[in-house]
C-alpha cells in the first residue's frame, strides 16, 4: 500500500496554490493525484471516499505501517491508527475532478522506459519554442531536440498518433520507474498504463514540429566515435571560457588562441568543427558512430535504433 501512495506522490504539488494539487483523491478503491498537467492513479485497499492531504496521509501511513486501520471521521478528517500511533489527516472538501483514461490501448515495448531515459536529457527548455519542450511521438518514432541536437529513436511499436509530451511529464514517468504495458491516446492527453493496474495520464503539447527529416536524411559517412573524446571534455571543461569545443585532426581544445585554454590529444580523431562543449558532451550516451567531417553543416551520428545530428558554430 505504501508503494501505491509513493507512486502517485509524483504528481502532487505540495507548494501549489490550488488545494486540489496538494491532496490525494480516494474513491472506489483507487487513489489519485494531479498537478493539473499529470494525473496518476493506483488501486488501494482502502474503502473510503475523501481527499486527504498528500504529505500528511503518506506520513501517517508510513508511521502506522503495521496492523493499521483507516477510517473517515465525522469531522471530515481521515484517522490512521495502529497500536502505538494515531494521526488525523486534513481533507480537502472541494471536488478533485478526475477524467479516466481514454482511447484505444496500444501495446508498448519493454524497452520504452529506457528510450525515455535516453532522450530526456535532449529535451529543449526554450519556452519560446514550446513545441521543443517535450518528446514528439510520431508513428514508430520518438523525436527530440534542444535546438542544437536532434535525435530520432525507433520505439519498437506504432504509436498510431502524433503527440508531444512535455518534459515535466516525461520526468515524472521516469521517476515512477514502472513497467509501461500499454498506451492510450485522446485528443489532448496520453495515458501510460503500468503494471499492477497503475496509470499516468499526461496532457499534450502542440505537435506541429518543423520537418527534421531534411536534416536527418542528409548523406553522411559515419565512423566509430572514439569515446575518449568525453574523457577529454571532462578535462577541458574547467578551461572553457566561452563554452566552445574546437575539434581538429587528432586534437580537441577550448581555444584557438596560442598559449590559452587547454587541449587534449586523441589519436585517430578525424574531423574539424566548433561546437558547444556542453552540448557535445550529451552525445556520450546516444552516439556510437559520427561524421565529424561535415561541419559547418549539421554533423550526423547514429547508434542502435537512433539517428541524430548536432549543429555547431559557423565557421
Amino acid at each position: 500500500m505504501i508503494s501505491d501512495i509513493k507512486f502517485i506522490m509524483n504528481a502532487v504539488s505540495i507548494s501549489a496554490q490550488n488545494q486540489a494539487y496538494r491532496h490525494f483523491k480516494l474513491s472506489d478503491g483507487r487513489i489519485y493525484s494531479t498537478d493539473g498537467i499529470v494525473t496518476m492513479s493506483s488501486p488501494i485497499s482502502i474503502d473510503i471516499s475523501c481527499n486527504p492531504r498528500a504529505d500528511q496521509f503518506l506520513k501517517a501511513m508510513e508511521s502506522c505501517s503495521e496492523n493499521k486501520t483507516v477510517w473517515l471521521e465525522s469531522n471530515g478528517k481521515v484517522c490512521v491508527k495502529n497500536r502505538r500511533s494515531k494521526a488525523y489527516v486534513d481533507c480537502f472538501e472541494g471536488d478533485i475532478p478526475i477524467i479516466a483514461p481514454q482511447g484505444e490501448k496500444i501495446l508498448s515495448d519493454e524497452h520504452f522506459i529506457d528510450i525515455l531515459k535516453k532522450l530526456y536529457p535532449l529535451i529543449g527548455t526554450d519556452e519560446n519554442r514550446i513545441w521543443s519542450n517535450g518528446i514528439l511521438f510520431d508513428g514508430a518514432s520518438a523525436i527530440v531536440t534542444n535546438n542544437v541536437i536532434i535525435a530520432k529513436h525507433d520505439i519498437g511499436f506504432d504509436f498510431k498518433n502524433k503527440v508531444s509530451i512535455h518534459r515535466d511529464c516525461i520526468k515524472k514517468i521516469i521517476k515512477a520507474n514502472c513497467t509501461i504495458e500499454s498506451i492510450q491516446c485522446s485528443n489532448n492527453s496520453v495515458t501510460f498504463n503500468c503494471a499492477d493496474d497503475r496509470w499516468i495520464k499526461c496532457q499534450t503539447l502542440p505537435s506541429d514540429w518543423p520537418d527534421v527529416e531534411n536534416i536527418l536524411s542528409q548523406t553522411y559517412s559515419p565512423v566509430n566515435l572514439n569515446k575518449s573524446i568525453f574523457d577529454a571534455i571532462d578535462f577541458l571543461l574547467p578551461f572553457s571560457k566561452d563554452g566552445k569545443l574546437f575539434i581538429e585532426e587528432n586534437c580537441v581544445k577550448t581555444s584557438n588562441v596560442i598559449n590559452d585554454g587547454a587541449s587534449f590529444i586523441i589519436d585517430g580523431l578525424n574531423g574539424k568543427g566548433i561546437y558547444q562543449i556542453h552540448m557535445f558532451s550529451l552525445l556520450k550516451n546516444i552516439a556510437e558512430n559520427i561524421d565529424l567531417t561535415s561541419w559547418p553543416k549539421p554533423c550526423l551520428f547514429d547508434s542502435k535504433n537512433l539517428k541524430g545530428a548536432i549543429i555547431g558554430f559557423p565557421s
